[in-house]
């Protein structure tokens, strides 16, 4: 409402709204009553009721009375003729000078006149602009904020944490008693300020002033240089290219937007980014990180301890001192490295590493589903750990070398690992490390998952799944409670689970009498659910499946995931619903599916064919085949060619009583060759007669000692056992490979091979060529090629053409000494594509970092993108990262390609999985798009 009175004594009442009322000449009344509103008296001696709300109250001249009434009020005395003193400690009428003689009742702020003031505050938290003139502002003893504007202004804060504007001129500022900023905010140029200068000092922008009691700096929104003294201070640059330099003290800094310098100086200082209107990244091991996208540019941090993230996706890694890392809001990445560090998730989504060279962090997952990784291993021992995962579903993840023994149902200290200790609280989820581990859940609803090593798992109390998320095949019976080889994990022993979670490859997976839910994940899957009513669990929705049952009664289910066969499921739980199965009794077992799945197959060509840890059956045909069976007990027909047999350790079971359970080799000729992964230290064979199994393997034993023969062969009846030993003063065979109907004078030395690498060549058309598990080397020649080396450390060459070189996960190691162990390609061009395993399309920039210099050979290289936080990066989301980098004058990829799949399903971790190198390739060449999904 807008009232405007006449030249008479008016009395004019505002409504419930902000109004703006004038009085004009005469003695006015004037109320605003409820609102913010703004009441002018003009001349006379008026009075002016603001009411409710935080009016802004002229008196104008005359002598009047202001009452402001409740809310945050302001006395303004812009318009008065002269200079005014007004004093907010009395109570009564006060002679103002430039204005009248006016009575201020409710007043908590007062506005000067445009000459020289006299402003005095209360004991509340005042507001205090002095206006143009030379002014004197005095707080009182509340948290006051004082304007001097323009002019040659004195501040004086008082009592209190006080907020002192100079503005332009030169002005005399005192903080006071209380913690009381300088600011020079509305600057009209880049200031320079050192509160360790007790004199007069020219700022620049800011004019000459002299501060003291000063313990805070606000800068201008240009290039600014603060300087703080001995006590703990607080320096915000705001805009502008900006120095900070913090000195002794623990001090907070914090540059604002532009390319700053932050420098904390002696003590323990914190660098803060809450203003950032973006996700910051952040490096305080001394070396720039990969990126910091602040807003208009990068900042150089130097002796910093702590760092406060944005509300945004941050990435925070300390440094040797003891860290205090908060991401605030967002799903941020923390990363401890050395010192006793307290890890701040905030909320959000957050991933927190520990410290991988020292224990006794603190590891706070705040609010939100947070993952937080711990090392274990030599150096971890000392002081405990401290995991608070806070509010959500939050994951315990162990980077572990050593056996980890964790119950979530215990709150104090627990000795995880001998002299680890670890207390851990609101933890959800847990997933072990690569040794033998005991894992226990509490009352709640965990996921457990053991990884490697032969672990032992115990749900507890509520809904509990057991989950294998890895890429290696597992079969896993939840009725068994003891050990059970589970293939791809280890032997591991399981209690008190509802639920099981298979891996990205083909699963066997069986539920007990509860009612279970099975999740087959990747892979062609069976699912025996047992007794009780038990539910599958798909990713998509329902309208991307087909499921029927079979003549058996059995059902198979196609869709995203697989083609997965399901006995005694009751539900298919799809993301957007659940379908109920009709009924239908079978007597089929897992074995009964396993034995009528089709076989692998070759051809009339050289193939290479590998099967699953399952059991299977697998055809060659004609020429030339690489057949690995894998784990489980394979039967093996090469056919016509000079096949060779691949077998890694373990590949193999049998008992003193039993061969039920070693590989079967079909059609054993002369000229089949037989590979085991390990190395042997001796080539030696030795060829002997038995009568049976069992006497084969007790005379086998007599052997492992006096004979030192890597492969013994016994002829037992129309058979031929050949069993494998790598160490022979272990005692241990790893292997026994049955040859079927044939005879002694078939295996010879040339038979063995300790390891195999393949070397072939394409054509001039487009070639599909695929390696071996081990070192081969393969040239496309000319055509637009796809070549997959397979595991090992393969050399390949594409020749002519756009060619496409294949990778999966770990097919090429990665250590600190990159020149060993990886995959080598000699004549990577422009054109050519690297593919992996998984169909992320097209990646963007978030997604891949390419470092265009050279880091010098590949063990310095390393190292640099160790300390500048390029490696052990979080992957992005479920998809993959990459890093390209030169050393040496080659170009090496790093593909973490998938990252470790999460207890939530989720994709990301801290190792690459594949390392390339591109043999004489200029990184400054690489672009994105030679990166694509397989």
């Amino acid at each position: 409402m807008d009232l405007r009175g006449t030249q008479g004594a008016d009395t004019l009442v505002g409504g419930a709204d902000d109004d703006v009322i004038y009085g004009f000449e005469g003695a006015d009344t004037l109320k605003g009553g409820g609102g913010n509103d703004v009441l002018a008296g003009n001349e006379g001696n008026d009075v002016l009721q603001g009411g409710d709300g935080d009016d802004y109250l002229l008196g104008g001249a005359g002598n009047d009375t202001i009452d402001g009434g409740a809310g945050n009020d302001w006395a303004a005395y812009e318009d008065a003729a002269a200079g005014v003193k007004v004093d907010l400690t009395l109570n009564g009428a006060q002679n103002t000078v430039g204005a009248g003689t006016d009575k201020l009742i409710g007043i908590e702020n007062v506005y000067g006149s445009a000459f020289n003031d006299t402003l005095i505050g209360s004991a509340a938290a005042n507001m205090m602009v002095g206006g143009a003139g030379n002014d004197t502002v005095s707080g009182g003893k509340g948290d006051d904020t004082l304007w001097g504007s323009d002019g040659h202004d004195t501040l004086d804060g008082g009592d209190g944490d006080d907020y002192l504007v100079g503005g332009a001129g030169d002005d005399l500022i005192k903080g006071g008693a209380g913690w009381d900023w300088s600011s020079y905010e509305d600057a009209a140029a880049g200031v320079t300020v050192d509160l360790t200068k007790t004199t007069a000092q020219n700022t620049g922008g800011g004019g000459t002033d002299t501060l003291s009691g000063i313990e805070h700096l606000y800068g201008s929104k240009f290039a600014d240089v603060l300087t703080g003294d001995a006590k703990d201070n607080y320096l915000w640059g705001d805009a502008g290219d900006d120095k900070l330099y913090g000195g002794a003290g623990d001090d907070h800094l914090s540059g604002g937007a532009g390319v700053n310098v932050i420098d904390g100086g002696e003590g323990w200082d914190t660098v803060d980014y809450a203003f950032s209107e973006v996700g910051v990244s952040i490096n305080l091991s001394g070396a720039p990180a990969p990126q910091i996208p602040i807003p208009d540019g990068v900042d150089a941090l130097v002796s910093i301890e702590a760092a406060m993230g944005s509300t945004h996706n941050d990435y925070i890694v300390g440094n040797d001192a003891e860290n205090y890392l908060f991401g605030d809001a967002g799903d941020d990445v923390l990363f401890g490295i050395g010192g006793h560090d307290v890890l701040d998730g905030g909320e959000g989504n957050d991933v927190l590493r520990g410290s991988f060279r020292k224990p006794g962090d603190m590891l706070l997952g705040g609010a939100g589903r947070d993952q937080i990784i711990v090392w274990t291993g030599p150096g971890s021992e000392g002081d405990a750990t401290i995991v608070d995962g806070g509010t959500g579903v939050d994951d315990l993840i162990f980077s572990s070398i050593v056996d980890i023994t964790l119950d979530l149902s215990k709150t104090g200290d627990q000795v995880i690992a001998p002299g680890v200790h670890m207390v851990v609280s609101n933890i959800e989820n847990v997933m072990g490390g690569s040794g033998n581990d005991r894992l226990t859940g509490d009352a709640g609803d965990n996921k457990i998952v053991g990884q490697a090593g032969d672990d032992v798992l115990d749900g507890g109390a509520g809904f509990d799944i057991a989950s294998y998320e890895g890429d290696q095949s597992v079969r896993v019976d939840l009725s068994k409670t003891g050990p059970q080889n589970t293939g791809g994990a280890g032997v591991d022993t399981l209690r008190n689970f509802e639920g099981l979670k298979g891996s990205l490859r083909a699963d066997v997976l069986i539920g007990d009498a509860k009612d279970n839910t099975v999740e087959g994940g990747l892979g062609d899957d069976i699912i025996d659910g047992g007794a009780g009513a038990d539910t599958a669990i798909f990713i998509g929705n329902a309208n991307q499946y087909t499921w029927n049952r079979n003549a058996n009664g059995t059902w198979t289910v196609k869709g995203l995931e697989g083609t997965d066969t399901l006995l005694n499921i009751e539900t298919l739980k799809f993301s957007d619903k659940s379908v109920t199965l009709s009924p239908s009794a079978t007597t089929v077992t897992v074995d009964d599916v396993l034995s009528s799945k089709s076989p692998l197959m070759g051809d009339s060509e050289a193939n290479i064919l590998t099967g699953r840890a399952l059991g299977d059956t697998i055809y060659g045909y004609g020429g030339a085949d690489v057949i690995t069976g894998g784990k489980g007990a394979d039967a093996l027909y090469g056919g016509e060619g000079n096949d060779t047999f691949v077998f890694a350790a373990g590949d193999t079971t049998w008992s003193a009583t039993s061969d039920v359970g070693v590989d079967v080799i079909l059609d054993w000729e002369a000229g089949d060759k037989l590979v085991f992964g390990a190395p042997a230290m001796s080539f030696e064979v030795g060829k002997f007669t038995a009568n049976s199994w069992q006497e084969a393997l007790a005379d086998a034993s007599l052997h492992v000692d006096t004979s030192h023969k890597a492969f013994l062969a016994y002829q037992v009846g129309g058979d031929v056992y050949v069993l494998y030993q790598p160490n022979a003063s272990t005692g241990v065979f790893e292997n026994v490979v049955k040859l079927a109907n044939t005879t002694l004078d078939k295996v010879s030395m040339a038979t063995f091979i300790p390891s195999i690498g393949v070397s072939f060549e394409g054509d001039s058309a487009a070639n599909l060529l695929w390696g071996t598990g081990f070192d081969d080397t393969i040239d496309g020649k000319g055509g637009d090629d796809v070549i997959w080396g397979g595991a090992g450390s393969d050399k390949l060459t594409g020749g002519a053409g756009a060619d496409r070189f294949q990778f999966l996960n770990g097919d090429s190691g990665f250590s600190a000494k990159l020149d060993t162990g990886v995959d080598v390609i000699t004549d990577f061009e422009v054109g050519d594509r690297l593919a992996f395993q998984w169909n992320f399309g097209t990646l963007s920039l978030s997604e891949i970092q390419i470092n265009t210099g050279n880091l010098g050979s590949p063990t310095s290289a390393v190292f640099q993108l160790v300390m500048q936080g390029w490696i052990n990066q979080r992957a992005t989301g479920a998809g993959p990262r990459f890093i390209i980098f030169g050393s040496e004058g080659d170009t090496y990829v790093l593909a973490d390609v998938d990252g470790y799949i999460d207890l939530n399903g989720q994709t990301h971790d801290w190792m690459y999985d594949t390392t390339i190198k591109l043999q004489g390739f200029n990184p400054a060449n690489f672009t994105v798009d030679m990166i694509t999904g397989a």
